[in-house]
């Protein structure tokens, strides 16, 4: 994964699972309640990266893992629908294997859309007198989404004597976009080739479940026992600061979402690199001036060897400037200031765009 200034990018080589994923989201994206999806999503991603737990290759989630934890949720309370086809009853099994996918992605040609498995976008309109989640803002949503991590992601069972990650699937909350039941996921992820992504034991623990949904893997396989513990606290830490501004204005709500942003991870792990060739974290104590980025090249060096890994760029991370969606004027690079109409959006008049 790197970063750009408004953006943040995985990637995926020799697999077509990446780009169905990467269409199946920005279809979710144009489905259900205008803008939530989109909008939670930049919360949540700003929000972890801010705590430190934005990184699989550190023990925590993915940029991706987020993504499928913000769609669950809404999916949860009726703003998102389940756009993916029912694939239940195949003779084999309810995922695809690199072959079928990648068929699909040749046979959406340009229309980037793979109409055997979905089709187009199902945009609806909030109904607040069925969903009291259809007239919140966004950063009330923020604190309905840390609500729902804590009773369900979050919420595992400590009995087991060999802690949260090696308690068994029947007693563990999977998250899903396709809009299966608890039950329905559980015989589901039976056919996933990978079973050990869906196994919780002792001696091979698993901490949080994310259903990949097309290929049946487990998303937060990556999660490792101290990146689940800071998730958790985090959680827990956010909910509480958010909370004490919940029953005051919304302007107090969205000014504790931008404090959360600034308070200290609790958990002080060393951090990895932030990206391929762009701006990251160095260890401590080396030199801190930016360096250009060097592109690795085409050939090899002597014509046998590998290519070299690129070099980072030392810098320092800051949350980049964001500009509420619909409302007029942007940030300011390297913080959450944004101008005066920030506080007059239009979601406020429930139209988010």
């Amino acid at each position: 994964m790197f970063d750009t200034k408004d953006l943040s990018v995985d990637i995926c080589v020799q697999q077509p699972f990446g780009v169905l994923n990467s269409w199946h989201l920005r279809d979710l994206c144009a489905s259900g309640w205008p803008g939530r999806l989109q909008a939670l999503v930049r919360l949540v991603k700003d929000w972890a990266r801010s705590k430190a737990i934005h990184t699989a290759k550190d023990g925590a989630l993915s940029s991706y893992g987020y993504s499928m934890l913000v769609a669950g949720f809404l999916q949860d309370c009726g703003a998102l629908p389940a756009i993916l086809g029912g694939r239940s009853g195949r003779a084999t099994g309810p995922y695809m294997d690199g072959d079928e996918a990648l068929q699909h992605v040749l046979n959406a040609g340009a229309s980037s859309r793979p109409g055997q498995l979905w089709g187009t976008p199902k945009p609806s309109s909030p109904d607040p007198s069925v969903s009291e989640e259809a007239s919140m803002r966004p950063t009330e949503l923020f604190v309905a989404w840390l609500k729902w991590m804590s009773g369900t992601v979050m919420n595992v069972p400590t009995g087991s004597s060999a802690g949260s990650g090696s308690v068994p699937l029947q007693s563990r909350h999977i998250v899903s976009v396709r809009g299966r039941s608890q039950e329905e996921l559980r015989a589901d992820v039976s056919w996933c080739s990978k079973s050990d992504h869906w196994t919780p034991s002792a001696t091979n623990q698993v901490f949080m479940l994310i259903e990949e949904p097309l290929v049946g893997e487990n998303v937060a396989r990556c999660v490792r026992g101290d990146g689940f513990r800071a998730i958790q606290q985090e959680v827990t830490r956010s909910l509480q600061h958010m909370e004490r501004s919940a029953t005051r204005s919304a302007s107090a709500l969205d000014a504790a979402f931008k404090g959360l942003l600034t308070l200290t991870p609790l958990n002080q792990r060393t951090q990895p690199m932030n990206g391929v060739g762009l701006a990251g974290r160095p260890p401590v104590g080396r030199d801190m001036r930016p360096r250009e980025a060097q592109k690795r090249s085409w050939e090899a060096p002597g014509g046998q060897e590998p290519p070299q890994k690129r070099h980072a760029a030392a810098g320092n991370w800051a949350p980049p400037g964001r500009q509420w969606p619909g409302a007029k004027g942007g940030g300011q690079q390297g913080g959450w200031q944004a101008t005066p109409q920030w506080q007059q959006n239009t979601w406020a008049q429930g139209a988010w765009r």
